[in-house]
């Protein structure tokens, strides 16, 4: 599979199925400067791709029937086909299933519903340069399965791909084999992670790999021994997701700090001789720097650099440096952008002309090169700062939805809870009796559940659980509401669903389940449902719904289970 190189992204591609989906895309990134196509199945994506060559890919994890990370892969795979960078929008999405994306071809997962500040966010950061040259893939070398899920999930917050290893032995040969922003090493069969380090460093290819060790316990003791062996910290094992990814990030900042402060600063500036000088100025103080002399080019140059700071001249031709000032602070992309406005003017109207279009500061020509370079570092270090917060602000987003979420699911089949089928079901009742439209709900019950307990054990109960939420969902419209009712009783709320489509969506349902096998203790076991099916007159109240479908699903125990039966 061929790589794709960091670059300038111009231009966008949408592939998504779902109408509501595609116009929030498309408007978002129009409004942030992007050229943008759409496509709503396989063949006008693929098509799209190799007739616009666009610069990158947004593709959702279900376009139809296929698979969005099949399609990047298959297209990446082409040696006709263009090179693109590829992000996937998806609901949700276990370590295997993200790591499998990445394996894929996709260079960025982004979270769904996709707001515009993770959308601008992830085309900002495929285009940026990595943490630790190419390199944008971490290595985990830790036993801790539920360690490893929860570092999937800080690798995806922060963009990155995440491999596994499944031993100490495999972990050499994979940290030989490929560049990793950062190796998390652990208590690993065969191989403790002191030992892993060790190793590491005294390898030529990967002495100077970025190692973090994984401890359950640390002190600073621990830690200091640690640092001394070369590792760059220490991490938790228990450590939730938002923790490891603080840590990641924290980590990657001692790590750009120490590469001689190499902030990334731009200047726009008409003038060859003061480019000259401020490229000059830039590459002595050991800077990553961008000089652009066109002023109409700078939003688009300034998208493919993302500079932490600009010098920008106010007087230019064609567009003068107030109003492009005040253009790029209109963009999210560059809203944390600090810029330092350039100029000979000595007017106080100037000065607050300059702070008004967005400006933090000004500096009037002639200027003192170290009064510049102290005035640059005080802005830079107050942009990290503010860089922080709004991390951490978006971790705290990100902890609140999480806890919301927990709060409404149940926590083994993921489905909602009892509760919040309740509230789900008085909203969809709500929606249907102002549309006027037919509701219908299903009640079902795994058949003998108490005896397949007693006879195979809890844990086999749990599978078949989940094995049966998971049947329901497939058998299911992304419409409906599905819920874990109660201990072995799961609910389905079908919002425009009359009689006919209720009792084929229980049939399906019930089929479905008959047909599925369940392996467990090396024993394929089959298991069933009955189903009580209900519809709603528009006069019934919640919990009248709820007796008729109950009562329903009694007819089906009672006439020998694994049925369906339609309430009265």
């Amino acid at each position: 599979m061929r790589a794709t190189a960091n670059r300038r992204i111009r231009s966008v591609l949408i592939a998504d199925s779902s109408e509501a989906e595609r116009l929030n895309l498309k408007s978002l990134l129009i409004r942030a400067g992007y050229h943008v196509t759409v496509a709503m199945e396989e063949s006008d994506t693929v098509a799209l791709v190799m007739a616009r060559r666009p610069d990158a890919v947004i593709i959702a994890d279900k376009l139809g029937e296929a698979s969005g990370a099949a399609i990047v892969r298959r297209l990446k795979e082409d040696p006709a086909a263009p090179g693109f960078l590829a992000a996937l929008t998806a609901s949700t999405g276990d370590v295997r299933t993200l790591t499998a994306y990445y394996h894929d071809g996709v260079d960025r997962v982004i979270q769904k519903p996709v707001d515009e500040t993770a959308l601008l966010k992830t085309l900002e950061e495929m285009c940026a340069p990595a943490p630790s040259g190419e390199a944008r893939s971490i290595l985990t070398v830790v036993a801790d399965a539920e360690f490893n899920r929860r570092l999937g999930e800080a690798a995806q917050r922060l963009g990155l791909r995440l491999d596994i290893a499944k031993n100490g032995s495999e972990g050499l040969k994979m940290a030989g084999a490929a560049d990793y922003c950062l190796i998390l090493a652990g208590q690993m069969a065969g191989i403790d992670g002191l030992t892993y380090l060790s190793v590491l460093k005294s390898a030529e290819r990967t002495k100077a790999a970025p190692v973090a060790l994984v401890y359950p316990l640390i002190d600073e003791a621990l830690r200091r021994q640690a640092l001394d062996k070369g590792a760059e910290d220490v991490i938790a094992l228990g450590a939730p997701s938002s923790g490891i990814a603080s840590g990641i990030e924290a980590i990657f900042e001692a790590r750009r700090l120490a590469a001689m402060g190499r902030a990334r600063v731009m200047a726009v500036e008409d003038s060859p001789i003061v480019c000259k000088l401020y490229s000059q100025f830039f590459a002595e103080r050991g800077f990553d720097y961008l000089v652009e002399m066109d002023p109409s080019r700078a939003i688009e140059a300034a998208r493919g650099f993302i500079p932490d700071l600009i010098l920008m001249d106010a007087n230019m031709p064609g567009i003068n440096g107030f109003d492009l000032t005040r253009q790029m602070k209109a963009q999210p992309l560059f809203e944390n952008t600090r810029i330092i406005m350039i100029t000979s003017d000595t007017k106080k109207e100037s000065v607050i002309r300059a702070l008004e279009a967005g400006a933090v500061d000004f500096l009037t020509k002639p200027f003192d090169e170290e009064v510049l370079l102290a005035r640059m570092r005080a802005h830079l270090a107050n942009k990290r700062l503010f860089d922080d917060l709004t991390r951490a602000y978006r971790e705290m987003e990100s902890l609140k939805n999480t806890l919301q979420l927990l709060s409404i699911t149940d926590g083994l089949t993921g489905l909602y809870n009892h509760r919040h089928f309740y509230e789900r079901l008085a909203a969809e009742m709500d929606a249907a009796r102002r549309a006027r439209s037919p509701l219908a709900l299903l009640l079902m019950d795994l058949d003998h559940f108490k005896k397949f307990n007693d006879t195979y054990g809890h844990r086999a109960g749990d599978k078949a659980l989940k094995s049966v939420a998971d049947t329901v969902e497939t058998a299911t419209g992304k419409e409906d509401t599905l819920a874990r009712y109660g201990g072995e009783e799961f609910a389905v709320i079908l919002p425009g669903a009359a009689v006919e489509r209720a009792l084929e969506v229980a049939e399906a349902i019930r089929a479905a389940v008959e047909r599925t096998p369940l392996n467990t203790g090396g024993k394929t076991l089959h298991i069933s449902v009955s189903i009580g099916a209900a519809a709603w007159n528009g006069a019934l109240t919640e919990d009248q719904l709820v007796e008729k479908a109950d009562a329903a699903l009694y007819q089906s125990k009672a006439a020998g289970r694994n049925r369906v039966t339609l309430a009265d």
